[in-house]
């Protein structure tokens, strides 16, 4: 996802700005811009948060190390 955002040219440096970003997204459609994030699994080799946001939307966001930065994976989902 964060190479799909950058190719539209919107840069992001990891998932802690993945996630502020799109809770400012959410703010500017004139949803809520809050965000509880949760921590499921981590290791050195992977991640799983579950996120859900003021509106209601939530879903689980599997990461991955590359190149110094944490990348998401297919494994992401919307939950609800």
């Amino acid at each position: 996802m964060l190479a799909e955002l950058a190719a539209s040219g919107v840069s992001l440096g990891g998932c802690t700005e993945l996630i502020a970003t799109t809770a400012q997204l959410y703010a500017a459609l004139g949803e809520t811009a809050d965000a509880e994030v949760e921590t499921l699994d981590e290791a050195a080799d992977r991640t799983e948060l579950f996120v859900t946001y003021g509106s209601g939307d939530c879903g689980t966001v599997a990461l991955v190390p590359e190149g110094g930065r944490w990348i998401l994976t297919e494994q992401s989902q919307e939950v609800c």
